[in-house]
This record gives structure tokens, C-alpha cells and sequence, in this order.
């Protein structure tokens, strides 16, 4: 499992985009079995974000394409994120977008990970074989449509939860 870890992690950090957090070393040590050296951000998460204030329409539709697009060029690269969250969404002092959290990744239908308010139906049923770009853009989609929403009814579990059941 160690090996695969660091595997993944050195692939994830081959991945070259403006609006990923580059990765600029992957290694072990007897302290530290696996670890993985990136760049420091200076800002908050979009998680942090929306507790302030909710983006405006605008700015919800700009951060939702620049995140797609970085995870655009990771799947080029046949890796999923696997765990899209408003915490794993940076926005720096200038307000520059970053996915963070890119290792240990997945490579394509290989393990199951992620947060459970936002992971796609096929995460949730354990179903790796089927685990691919989709499943991100499917939580994507969940970060976006839960930051319209603060009641429990809409919390991003309930939303899940609420279109898994419709697929029966």
C-alpha cells in the first residue's frame, strides 16, 4: 500500500496546470512513510469562503470553470482527484483558484476515497471499477449546487443521498 501511495503521489505530481497546487517532491523517510512537499498557498479555502459570504453567481461560474479545467488536465493525464470539496478549493490573496490534495490521488478505478457529502454514486457504492473523470465532475457539481443551499434539507449529504434514490 506504502509503494502504491508514493506511486500515485509522484504521478500526481507530475501534473503541470496554473490552477493545481504544484508538487515539488514525494518521498519517504523511517518518520514519515509517505510525504509530499507542495506549494504553499497563501489565502483560505473555498470551504472557509462560503462561510463568510456566498460567491455571487458570477464568481460561482467562474471558480466551477476554472476548477473544472484544472481537473481537465488531470484527467488528460488519466488521474481523479477523488475528492473535490470546498476544502480542497483554494483561493489565494489576489483570488486566484487552486485544487489542492492531488496525492495520494486515484488512478483511474483503482481506490475508493474521498469525502462522503460529495462523492459520486458509484464512490459511495464502492464501485472502483467505475471510478473516472466522471466522479469529479459529479462532486464539483455537488460543491456548487450546496453553496446555493444552507438548510439541512440541502446540505450536500441529503443532496447525494436525495439523487441516489432518484436513480432506483
Amino acid at each position: 500500500m506504502l509503494f502504491r501511495s508514493l506511486a500515485e503521489s509522484r504521478h500526481a505530481a507530475a501534473i503541470s496546470h496554473p490552477n493545481i497546487v504544484p508538487v515539488f517532491e514525494v518521498g519517504s523517510t523511517d518518520a514519515f512513510p509517505c510525504f509530499v512537499v507542495c506549494r504553499f498557498i497563501e489565502g483560505t479555502t473555498l470551504a472557509a469562503r462560503m462561510r463568510q459570504s456566498r460567491p455571487s453567481y458570477a464568481e460561482s461560474a467562474a471558480l466551477m470553470a476554472t476548477v473544472a479545467g484544472a481537473l481537465h488536465a488531470a484527467h488528460l493525464q488519466k488521474l481523479v482527484h477523488g475528492d473535490i470539496h470546498p476544502g480542497n478549493i483554494l483561493l489565494d490573496a489576489s483570488g486566484n483558484v487552486f485544487v489542492s490534495d492531488f496525492s495520494p490521488t486515484l488512478v483511474c478505478g483503482q481506490r475508493l476515497a474521498g469525502t462522503p457529502e460529495y462523492m459520486s454514486p458509484e464512490q459511495i457504492r464502492g464501485e472502483e471499477h467505475r471510478i473516472d473523470a466522471h466522479s469529479d465532475i459529479f462532486s464539483l457539481g455537488v460543491v456548487f449546487r450546496s453553496e446555493e443551499h444552507t438548510s439541512e434539507l440541502q446540505s450536500p449529504c441529503n443532496l447525494v443521498c436525495r439523487l441516489l434514490l432518484e436513480k432506483k
